[in-house]
Order: structure tokens, then C-alpha cells, then sequence
């Protein structure tokens, strides 16, 4: 079970889970599990996505049945710069969704918990009509190519945007863009990749020997 300090947290289980929330704190759930985890086994199954299913008495922004998703920090100190600038990631005292303690001193295992908390400023709200199984993806690759395409400015119609390699984040990528309303072209040294990127993407696809489809 989660302390009682961690007034500003909440639970939830993830991927087809559901979700407990302690005060702040949540508890994530999951259907796969790690082997033998410990604290310095890097199960990296951070894209969790789940069912809120307890909430604690301080959790102003979710209630029990939410469907939430929690990326890769559930807690951090809240006091520093950093942490005041938005930017928990450079918090030196940051909690990993997995292989880390929180304050309580118990280990984070992600994902592959059959439970997990985190503290409700990490968590977002999943739209009911989205399942949750294609939710989890945005929470890592998703965000790691939105982020870039939203800061340079490349989230504008009529822009033509180049992807190099056609992997996880090269096909969030595509799809990310042409919602901007760009022209997208896929860059990759695998010829199998042309009819995924052309027929699947609905993009241009430039291969390795220069050649242009």
C-alpha cells in the first residue's frame, strides 16, 4: 500500500488496468511483469496508461474511473528551480517510473507494477473515446517527436518536413506532421519502408541512393 504521506498522489493500473489514487498519489497496475526486478533492473516500461481506481483525500485534479497516463517521472521535489520552471526532469531529486524509490523508501517498476503511484501533477487525463492501449505510445514516443515539431515550428500547414528512418518515433513523427498539415517526407535506407511510408503514411519517401517517390 502507499504511505499516508503521500497526500498528493494517486493509483492506477496500466495498459487495461484500474487505477487507485491515496490522497496525491497513484497506483498504476499491469498485466506483464518484469523477472526478478529489483531496484537496479532497468524495466523501462514507461508509456503507462490505466483506470483510476482510489483516489487520496487531496487529489483535486482526478476521481476514481479516469482514464490517466503517467510518463516517465512520478514525483520530484516540487521546491527546487526546476521544479518552479516547469522542468522536473533536471530536479535532483526527480522519481523514475521505474527502478527508483519513492520517499517511502519502496522501489518503482513502471508498467510492469501490478500497481504503481505517482503524484497527480505527472498525470495526464486519456480521453474516454482513446483506447488505452494507443495511448500509451504518446506518452514517450509521441511526446519525444511532438515536442521538437512544436518548438521549432514545424507544427504549420504547408511546411515540408523530413524523417529520417521509419521506426516508433519515425512513424509518430509522420503522423504528427501531416496533422500540422505538412508535407512529409520518410528518409531511409530501407527500401521495405517505401510502401509503409507511401501507402500506410500517406508520405513522400526518399531512399538512400537519392531517389525520390
Amino acid at each position: 500500500m502507499v504511505s499516508s504521506t503521500y497526500c498528493n498522489r494517486f493509483i492506477f493500473t496500466s495498459f487495461f488496468p484500474t487505477l487507485k489514487l491515496e490522497k496525491r498519489l497513484c497506483l498504476i497496475a499491469s498485466f506483464i511483469k518484469p523477472l526478478r526486478p529489483s531496484v537496479t533492473t532497468k524495466w523501462c516500461r514507461h508509456e503507462v496508461a490505466g483506470v483510476v481506481t482510489e483516489v487520496g483525500s487531496k487529489v483535486e485534479k482526478f476521481k476514481v474511473g479516469d482514464k490517466v497516463g503517467v510518463g516517465c517521472l512520478v514525483d520530484s521535489c516540487r521546491t527546487c528551480q526546476n521544479c518552479d520552471d516547469n522542468l522536473e526532469n533536471y530536479c535532483p531529486q526527480y522519481t523514475l517510473t521505474y527502478g527508483a524509490k519513492y520517499r517511502d523508501g519502496t522501489i518503482t517498476y513502471g508498467g510492469y507494477s501490478n500497481s504503481m503511484v505517482a503524484d497527480e501533477h505527472f498525470v495526464i487525463r486519456i480521453p474516454y473515446s482513446l483506447a488505452l492501449d494507443a495511448a500509451a505510445p504518446l506518452l514517450c514516443a509521441g511526446i519525444t517527436v511532438y515536442s521538437p515539431l512544436r518548438y521549432y515550428g514545424l507544427d504549420k500547414p504547408d511546411l515540408h518536413v523530413g524523417v529520417v528512418r521509419l521506426g516508433g518515433l519515425g512513424h509518430m513523427a509522420v503522423k504528427f506532421a501531416k496533422a500540422f498539415g505538412a508535407k512529409v517526407t520518410v528518409i531511409s535506407t530501407s527500401p521495405s519502408k517505401k510502401d509503409e511510408g507511401i501507402q500506410h503514411l500517406g508520405a513522400f519517401f526518399l531512399d538512400s541512393k537519392g531517389r525520390f517517390y
